[in-house]
């Protein structure tokens, strides 16, 4: 801890003073204790993330930013190679 923080301002005192409050289960702890999917038939994940903005609002950001990560990099591949192609002639 630097010198200029105050032992108030640690994250340990915060932690403890957010469970002394008895603060409510965060999103994380919630999501764990939710109900598992057992008819994958018409299940988009994407859907899943999108009904749950309101009960996960912090995670269904980030998995909904993780979902528009494109899952292969074909199309870089593709115009990569295109492009050393094209230097080597």
């Amino acid at each position: 801890m630097e010198d200029t923080q105050t032992t108030s301002e640690s994250f340990g005192v915060w932690y403890d003073e957010m469970l002394a409050a008895n603060i409510e289960e965060d999103e994380w702890t919630q999501y764990l204790k939710s109900l598992l999917v057992h008819n994958w038939n018409g299940f988009r994940v994407r859907n899943w993330w999108l009904d749950r903005k309101k009960e996960f609002p912090t995670l269904s950001r980030m998995a909904l930013d993780l979902l528009a990560v494109p899952s292969m990099s074909a199309e870089v591949e593709r115009v990569f190679s295109g492009y050393v192609s094209s230097r080597s002639l």
